[in-house]
């Protein structure tokens, strides 16, 4: 699950423009620099956090002067439902969760 969720963000950054190659290049640079962990192991907290298999991950850049990063992870769900988790890209810290059925779908006490 985790090297076709892989595969789709990298698909993602560097399919298409210009930008998308910034964006990837940005990334890099930011986890070189430690400014945000490893995918790796964002999908793993969400995997065993959750059912379900990853679909989409998306890097985000915050708009506030700090510029941190937001890792947005989704989620398809045994029963059909689709969820979001938002995690600081530096720490992996969950920050928000939505979607259907999240109770639900969670498989820690």
């Amino acid at each position: 699950m985790r090297s076709l969720a892989i595969f789709l963000v990298t698909l993602a950054l560097l399919s298409g423009s210009a930008r998308a190659d910034d964006d990837h290049e940005q990334a890099r640079r930011a986890l070189q620099s430690g400014k945000i962990i490893p995918l790796t192991d964002i999908l793993a907290q969400a995997e065993e956090r959750f059912a379900g298999r990853v679909v989409e991950v998306e890097l985000i850049q915050d708009t506030s002067p700090d510029q941190e990063f937001i890792y947005k992870v989704e989620m398809l769900t045994p029963t059909g439902n689709l969820i979001e988790i938002f995690y600081d890209a530096r720490t992996g810290t969950p920050i928000a969760l939505g979607g259907q059925g999240l109770i639900d779908e969670r498989t820690e006490p």
